[in-house]
């Protein structure tokens, strides 16, 4: 009989804190990401931080605080996120609702949809998120699933555009932690996310992707830098649907990418002056484009593939 009631006992000692230890954004947990700017070459870094808990609508939320978060996403200054049975919700207050934000019981194939923030029409955003594979990474010893997934408009009108992303469990999206665009209007030239730099928290410990030199990491584009960059760019067209046309003045040379929203490298390009890029093989959605000599950042732009 004591064996039975030390089992039992062991068990719920083991699932009490095994369900600790699979909590998301536990108090004191933060996030770093690169920013970057639509005109300039300056280079910043975003944060995100767990910084206290709060109960809405019956529910244990972490409390999120950011230092500013994307102008072209969905952001507030504070956010509030619950971890239930391996989904993490997040609170929408244009709606007084949880909507889901990542599920780590999804499979290949499998969605969730996303109803979030105000377009530039003031209208709700309507989000679906499909994973499009399944794999797994190890961060300081401990195996955590990856989602390879595509993030796809719903809105009316606006349903060819989308974007990429990859959600790692216990810390989201390598892109920023809320990845959620307004695909309702996109033109908006404002900051945007060139991907984690740095996530920690007390039970995960310290985790560095690598792509900055550190957390805090800044560069500022200085003025002769400026003069430098100061070349005019016709680019053409823009929505397209095979290539755009890169049309300057200059004969020197330049580097010329192409990047989805999670800031992942698609095309590759050197060009002497002018060029078209070929953008056959993408598919349908919203792009990056950089110019860049050397290591200065030229022109940046969005690009619409149809």
């Amino acid at each position: 009989m004591k064996l039975k009631l030390y089992i039992t006992a062991f068990l719920i000692i083991f699932q009490f804190y095994h369900s600790i230890g699979q909590d998301f954004a536990p108090i004191g947990a933060k996030w770093y990401y690169t920013e970057q700017f639509a005109f300039s070459g300056d280079i910043s870094y975003l944060w995100i931080e767990s910084v206290g808990d709060t109960i809405i609508k019956g529910k244990d939320c972490k409390i999120l605080e950011n230092n500013g978060g994307l102008m072209c996403a969905f952001h507030n200054t504070k956010d509030f996120v619950y971890y239930e049975d391996s989904i993490v919700y997040f609170y929408v207050p244009e709606i007084d609702t949880f909507q889901i934000l990542y599920n780590s019981k999804a499979q290949k194939d499998s969605s969730w949809t996303i109803m979030f923030g105000m377009d530039l029409e003031s209208k709700l955003d309507t989000i679906q998120v499909v994973v499009d594979s399944v794999s797994y990474v190890t961060i300081n010893s401990k195996e955590l699933k990856k989602l390879h997934v595509s993030y796809k408009s719903l809105n009316s009108g606006w349903e060819n555009l989308g974007y990429g992303g990859e959600i790692i469990e216990r810390i989201g999206d390598n892109n920023y932690l809320f990845n959620l665009y307004s695909l309702s209007g996109i033109v908006c030239d404002g900051n945007y996310s060139g991907g984690l730099r740095c996530y920690q928290d007390s039970e995960l410990g310290f985790y560095s992707t690598g792509i900055a030199d550190s957390c805090n990491y800044t560069y500022k584009w200085t003025g002769i830098e400026s003069n430098s960059a100061n070349t005019n760019y016709n680019i053409y067209p823009n929505p397209t649907s095979d290539w755009i046309e890169i049309e300057t003045m200059t004969s020197e040379e330049l580097l010329i990418t192409i990047l989805d929203l999670s800031g992942k490298v698609l095309i590759k390009k050197i060009s002497l002056g002018s060029s078209r890029v070929n953008l056959t093989n993408l598919h349908e959605g919203l792009y990056i484009l950089k110019i860049k000599q050397s290591d200065k950042v030229l022109e940046t732009r969005k690009i619409i593939k149809e």
